[in-house]
Order: structure tokens, then sequence, then C-alpha cells
């Protein structure tokens, strides 16, 4: 298996080969139209660009090759056959077209625009897009726009230089103002709104700019329908909040709940919405595997239990073992978490909020807070609870019953020593308004 370290440096080789491809992609994607509609064949930066993107397409075949094989290691020869064979099959005959020199293809060939064939390799800015979208999900949606926005101006950079290559360039009027006017034209043109003061004259104008309307009319559906669909899940939390907000108030005034009623279920919905961003934390966890989902839940729970006393001398393999029988749960204001009498099933941690204790006398004797715990000695020595534990305000709590943490003390042996001989401690030592429930 290989090394952290070794992985991660990978990552970063493959990060910034991607870079360096998607620059040199670009690169051509913008200076082969120029060069076919602005004579700059003389010119020693056109030699620089050629020469430089074409050694980088050269080296990039040998880097799919690297990674074909490098795919599934040295010890799956027939998965690493196939990953060879895929790329072979798919990618390597357009690698091979783009890495032509340009240079040759001009001195050998009467049509300059066979350049154009190094173009193909744009079909490697959509995989470097979509592996960036799929090792980055927390930014797919920003990488998409990104994407779309790289799309439209590679396309109006083409719709321009063909429009320079039919229509030509005034007189008197430098090249670079006339791309932008060219630019402008594209622009409008892609855009459908063509205010006309740039218009076509020849029939092969006309027909070309037909064309580009067409072409427009397409992008400008798509586009407006990908934007407005990847900003919505931009916050998709926030747009489902919205949605289940209009279903629970429909629901409400069709079975006429007391206002009073109404305003309780729209704070608890509010404060669920605006603490959990929406996220049924069970429900993605249940789709990961069960060591990802293992590391995940000590991830977001370990906190929770290195604060508690008990576990402060818990292992990573015992805290791994109590986060994932941890199960989240969300107290409204009065709520009562736990009542004076019930036995002890369950002990608690407080994630967030406040809860008070209360004794037979409903007097407050305590108030416990984020980071505490209890419910511990009632659940060990099977004791019933000796008071009430009451949500003053929205609380959010992890609940660890008995039957979870039983297994889990099973499992190590030494940790239940310990845990059992600090909660007869704490039994013998505490009086009788103790935080235990």
């Amino acid at each position: 298996m290989k090394s952290i370290a070794r992985q991660y440096f990978e990552r970063i080789i493959d990060v910034v080969w991607s870079v360096l491809i998607l620059l040199g992609v670009t690169l051509g994607a913008v200076y082969i139209p120029l060069r076919l509609v602005r004579n700059i064949d003389q010119s020693i930066f056109s030699y620089t660009i050629a020469t430089s993107v074409t050694v980088l397409f050269i080296l990039d075949i040998g880097y799919n090759f690297y990674i074909a094989l490098r795919q599934q290691g040295s010890n799956h020869r027939r998965s690493r056959q196939s990953a060879l064979e895929r790329y072979i099959r798919r990618r390597l005959v357009i690698d091979i077209l783009a890495a032509l020199p340009i240079t040759l293809i001009t001195l050998l060939s009467a049509y300059p625009a066979l350049i154009l064939v190094r173009l193909v390799k744009m079909v490697r800015v959509r995989d470097i897009f979509t592996e960036w979208q799929r090792t980055a999900l927390q930014y797919a949606s920003t990488l998409r726009l990104i994407f779309l926005a790289y799309w439209l101006l590679i396309i109006a950079h083409w719709v321009a230089c063909g429009w320079i290559a039919l229509h030509g360039a005034p007189v008197g009027v430098t090249f670079q103002e006339y791309y932008i006017k060219a630019i402008y034209w594209a622009v409008t043109t892609l855009a459908t709104v063509g205010y006309g003061d740039i218009t076509p004259k020849t029939t092969t104008e006309m027909v070309y700019a037909i064309f580009v309307m067409l072409l427009g009319m397409v992008l400008y559906g798509y586009v407006v329908g990908n934007i407005a669909n990847l900003l919505s899940n931009l916050d998709a939390n926030r747009k489902r909040y919205y949605e289940q907000s209009e279903q629970i108030s429909a629901f409400m005034q069709s079975r006429k709940i007391p206002r009073a009623l109404q305003r309780r279920i729209s704070d608890y919905y509010a404060y669920y919405w605006e603490r959990h961003v929406g996220e049924d934390e069970s429900a993605i966890l249940d789709h990961l595997p069960p060591r990802l989902r293992a590391e995940v839940m000590m991830f977001l729970r370990r906190d929770v239990l290195s604060a508690a006393g008990i576990f402060g001398h818990a292992d990573d393999d015992t805290l791994r073992d109590l986060a994932k029988e941890l199960r989240p749960m969300l107290f409204a204001p009065g709520d009562i978490v736990c009542r004076m009498g019930e036995p002890g099933d369950a002990m608690y941690f407080v994630n967030n909020g406040t809860l008070e204790v209360v004794n037979a006398e409903q007097r407050t004797i305590a108030l416990l807070e984020e980071g505490d715990m209890f419910g511990e000695i009632a659940l060990l020595f099977d004791q019933p609870r000796t008071a009430t534990v009451r949500a003053r305000d929205y609380c959010d709590v992890y609940a660890l019953e008995k039957q979870g943490f039983t297994a889990v003390l099973a499992n190590h042996p030494l940790f239940q020593q310990h845990i059992r001989a600090m909660a007869k401690e704490r039994q013998n030592t505490e009086s009788h308004d103790s935080l235990e429930q």
C-alpha cells in the first residue's frame, strides 16, 4: 500500500501537470485561430509558443501512459493493462494529432488551416475539469461555473476570429482595435442582441452570421439553464428549507393547527435548518462504506467524547466505536430529555444549548451546557433517574443508548474496567443534588 506522503506527492504532481496542460491547451486554442487570421509566422514569439506547446503535448502522452500504469498499482496487472488499453483506444490518437508540430504542418501542406487539428486537444480540458469536480466535491458547483465561463470565452474568441477571416480588417485600423470590434460582434450575436452597428456585407458573411445566431440561441438556453441550476445548487440546503417550509405551512393551515402551536413548529424548523444546515447526518453517512463512515463520525464527534471526563483516557479505537453509537437528537425549549424515576437507558452529551436539572420540587439545581455529560451512572448501574432534565432553549445532544454502550465495553475490557471504576467513585462522592439523572 502506498504511503500517505507518496499519495499526497502524486496528487500534487497531478494537479500541477493538469494546470500546465490547461494553460497549454488554452494558449493553443487562442493562438491557432489568431495565426490563421493574422500573419505572425515569422515572429520569434510565434515560434516560441508553437515549440513550447508542442513539447508540452508530447510530454503529456508519456505522462498519460504513466498515469494509466499507475492507476491500480504494480500488484494488479490485469487492471493496469485495462487502464492502458482504455487510454490507447480512446485518447492516444487525439494526443498524437495535437502533438504534431504546427510549423512542420504548415511547411509540408498547402492548407494552413490543417493546424486546426491541434484543437482536438480541447477534450483534455473537459477531462481536467471533470476530474477536479470529482476530487473537490465542495467546490463542484463553483468549478462548473468556471468551466462554463471558460468555454463561453473560447467560443467567443473563435467566432471573432472567424468574423475577421471573412470580413477582413479596415485600412488604418490596428489589429488589436479590430479584434476588440470582432469580439464585440461575436458576443452581441451569440447573445442574440445584435445592435446592428456591425453587419455582414457578403453572402458568405450572412451565412456565417446566421450560423452564429443559431449557435447563440443554443448557447443562450444552455447557459441560462445551467447558471440558474448552479446558483440554486450553491445553496441547495436553503432551497430545501424553503420547500419544506411551504409544505409544513400548507399542512398546518389545512389541519387548522392553533397559531401558537404553528409558531412553535415554525421556530423549531427554522432552528433545525439553521443549525444543521438542512442535512440529515445519518442519511448521508449511511451511504459511506463502514471504515470511511467511522472516520467521519470520529471527526464529527471526537471533541464531544473527549470533553467528557470519563472518556478522557480512551484510545482512538474505543472513541471510534463510541462515536459510531452516538445518536444526534434535537430538543425544543421546554422538552423533557429524561424524567425523574425513569430507568437509565441512555447517557447524553450536550453539543449545543442549555438544559436545566430539576428536582422533585421543580426547583432548578444545576445547568448543563456545551461539553457537559449526564446519565452515565444510572446507565451503568441500572438506577432510576434522580432528577428531571429539561431543555431551556433549543439543544443539540448526542445520546448513547445502553445497548450500544454495553457492546463497546464488551469489545474493550480495559476501558470497561476504567469506566466502571470512575463511575463508582463518582457515585460514592456525589451528593443527592448531583448532575446525575
